[in-house]
């Protein structure tokens, strides 16, 4: 009787912990397709901010703070002692 009753225990156990991982798999694929479906938004705003920054480049580019300074002409601005 008592290795019916563990058996029945058992089966319960292992019944109750596979419905947990469906439900965890089917968790998942929701998000995965919410993402898919929130894809093109994000791509947008990702190109949206990619063509502000470019922008912001070529403004600096034309006042010249792009442009690469010799390390021997910084070395001119260091203080001399500490």
């Amino acid at each position: 009787m008592r290795t019916f009753t563990g058996l029945l225990i058992f089966l319960f156990i292992i019944g109750i912990s596979s419905c947990g991982k469906k439900s965890e798999e089917q968790k998942n694929i929701e998000d995965a397709i919410d993402f898919v479906q929130k894809a093109p938004d994000m791509a947008k705003k990702v190109e949206s901010i990619q063509q502000k920054a470019q922008k912001v480049w070529e403004e600096r580019k034309q006042h010249g703070d792009t442009t690469a300074m010799n390390f021997r002409e910084l070395q001119k601005y260091l203080p001399t002692e500490i």
